[in-house]
């Protein structure tokens, strides 16, 4: 019995292990269970038309909001944020460059002010109908700012294009909801990356209503397995526990295999004792 309550306790430790290593390397679908909101509070811009301008902000916003709690245009229109003339310390800065002290002072007064974790900057430029679009994650509560994530596109395009724009931008976010320096890269990419057919047209970039999500109806687990803001699902076999218990079978079935091969055999016969005066 002894033997056998030892062996339990190994395969139990086995399973724990694999169950942790694969929780670890598990992809993640979004970040709204984390504890952090985000905000695009404006870009930068040159040579940009006003309308245009909007709607591609307005689109980013979605985009973010599809990873996050983020906030709409309405509510953003009402913080209370500082003077920021030519919506300069909307610009993003290289990671290797200092932070001018008062883009810094700005940024983390509005995050105190409005009660959001993390600002995403950004800046466009229209050069000749070919939009330049730069975008980059700053984290107000540990003064950390990802890399800048860089794209260009026409009007034609922008959808498909800024869908892999944020996502890799959003890649950049630890499973805690921070911001890192370098790519964490386990983010699951949405459906419209997913599939070649979907990077094309406007028609596949989801609904508004899709993206509005109240956070608190999502449950606790943002693990791959569950259900997303726009309703994809993760296949079983690309789920964690799927894995973990393939491996705790496996550690099961070799452990049971070596106690009854080599643990549980009668004392052979052969054995001769002899006793000396």
């Amino acid at each position: 019995m002894k033997k056998i309550g030892s062996f339990i306790t190994l395969v139990f430790f086995l399973s724990t292990q694999f169950g942790s290593l694969s929780a670890q390397n598990a992809r993640v679908k979004d970040f709204r269970s984390s504890n952090q909101k985000a905000a695009l509070l404006g870009v930068a811009s040159e040579f940009v038309e006003g309308t245009l301008e909007d709607r591609i902000v307005e689109q980013m916003r979605r985009l973010v909001n599809r990873y996050t709690r983020s906030f709409g245009g309405s509510t953003v229109a009402g913080f209370n944020l500082g003077a920021n003339q030519g919506k300069k310390f909307f610009k993003p800065v290289l990671p290797d460059v200092p932070f001018d002290e008062a883009q810094k002072k700005f940024l983390q007064a509005a995050g105190k002010d409005n009660s959001f974790e993390i600002v995403v900057l950004g800046y466009l430029r229209d050069d000749g109908g070919e939009i330049s679009s730069d975008l980059q994650l700053y984290d107000v509560r540990t003064d950390t700012r990802s890399p800048i994530v860089s794209a260009k596109f026409q009007t034609k395009d922008m959808t498909a294009v800024l869908e892999k724009q944020v996502y890799t931008l959003m890649n950049h976010m630890d499973r805690e909801g921070f911001v890192g320096a370098t790519a964490q890269n386990f983010l699951e990419p949405p459906a419209a990356l997913s599939n070649e057919s979907g990077l094309g047209g406007a028609g596949n970039f989801p609904s508004e209503s899709e993206l509005a999500v109240n956070p608190t109806e999502l449950g606790q687990g943002y693990l791959a397995g569950s259900t997303t803001v726009g309703g994809e699902k993760t296949p079983f076999w690309e789920t964690w526990w799927f894995w973990t218990s393939i491996a705790a079978g496996l550690a099961l079935a070799g452990g049971l295999t070596y106690y009854f091969v080599v643990v549980d055999q009668p004392k052979s016969g052969a054995n001769v004792g002899f006793n000396l005066p």
